[in-house]
């Protein structure tokens, strides 16, 4: 059974890419940001009235080019992305969630599955400041990546840009598929298409990756994507009984994400072999980070830590707790 679900994962993940290719090639000509905002509000627009007054339109543009409205879009965009980067960064995933962490595109998956979700609420008001703070948000994750990727051994400065084009593509297709996904009413249908996404873009197509372990990730991002928008996944309807995120939170960049998902007492795709679990002993890992910090990149690639909640920054790694 498991291992039946496993070739159909490795099937629609090679579909994904084939459809990707095509969906690519028609945008290859568009800035990625806009791109991203286009497709992802592609069915959020079609209800927006198409010849709004002339006092809605001239509001739009005072907000699109007024300096303390882009200020605050450019701050509310770049807490929900690092509310994101944090999430990414859990140890948890890397270790309980056995997602690669020296793999850039495993790590890059991540971060992606974490905007998407903060970008599907922005799509649930459908104004103009929302859209724009949809650029802004990207914009921060495009940063980042180039940062990232100048940190990376063996990349010259001259290849980075291209680096960042592949990234960003690679990202487009990556959230274009969860769009398609979530949006399936078949629950079987759904769970499969979203775990190809998961198999492909965040475990790599490993083959030593469960198909157990796959579906439970599933099973927290519908989870977390009902805790995030409020929406049931497949319907689009609205269910307030799993609605937890008030606006005013989100728009402070305080996302109360749910736990983590059970990665314990896993079988195999044999669907007899029990899966020894991991255990994770923070005092012996020579990259543990105390609770708060986050390792992240200036735009030159250098690496430094900081703490988003005492905004404290260092250069040096901070020193583990003493137990």
């Amino acid at each position: 059974m498991l291992s039946s679900a496993k070739s159909t994962l490795t099937t629609r993940a090679k579909a994904h890419m084939s459809a990707c290719r095509r969906a690519a090639h028609r945008v290859s000509s568009v800035p990625l940001s806009r791109s991203l905002h286009a497709t992802s509000t592609l069915h959020s627009d079609a209800n927006t009235d198409s010849n709004p007054s002339l006092s809605q339109r001239l509001s739009n543009i005072w907000s699109t080019y007024n300096i303390t409205d882009q200020r605050n879009r450019i701050e509310h965009a770049e807490r929900l992305f690092r509310a994101a980067q944090h999430r990414a960064s859990q140890k948890y995933w890397h270790v309980q969630g056995r997602v690669c962490p020296h793999e850039f595109r495993a790590h890059h998956g991540l971060l992606t599955l974490n905007v998407w979700l903060l970008n599907k609420r922005l799509m649930m008001k459908n104004d103009n400041d929302s859209k724009l703070v949809q650029e802004e948000l990207f914009d921060a994750f495009w940063n980042d990546t180039r940062a990232r990727i100048r940190a990376q051994d063996g990349i010259s400065e001259l290849m980075v840009n291209k680096h960042l084009t592949d990234m960003q593509q690679r990202t487009f297709q990556n959230c274009f598929l969860l769009d398609e996904g979530i949006s399936l009413s078949d629950e079987q249908a759904r769970k499969s298409e979203i775990g190809a996404v998961v198999y492909n873009y965040v475990y790599l197509k490993k083959e030593d990756v469960p198909t157990m372990l796959i579906m439970r990730f599933v099973d927290y991002i519908e989870e977390e994507y009902q805790n995030i928008t409020g929406m049931n996944a497949g319907t689009g309807e609205q269910d307030k009984s799993s609605y937890h995120l008030a606006q005013h939170f989100f728009d402070e960049g305080r996302i109360g994400w749910l736990d983590f998902p059970e990665f314990d007492n896993l079988v195999a795709d044999d669907g007899i072999t029990q899966i020894d679990d991991v255990i994770y002993n923070e005092q012996e890992d020579v990259n543990y980070l105390p609770d708060g910090w986050l390792k992240t990149y200036t735009d030159a690639g250098e690496t430094y830590y900081w703490h988003p909640r005492t905004l404290d920054v260092s250069w040096e790694m901070p020193a583990k707790k003493v137990m």
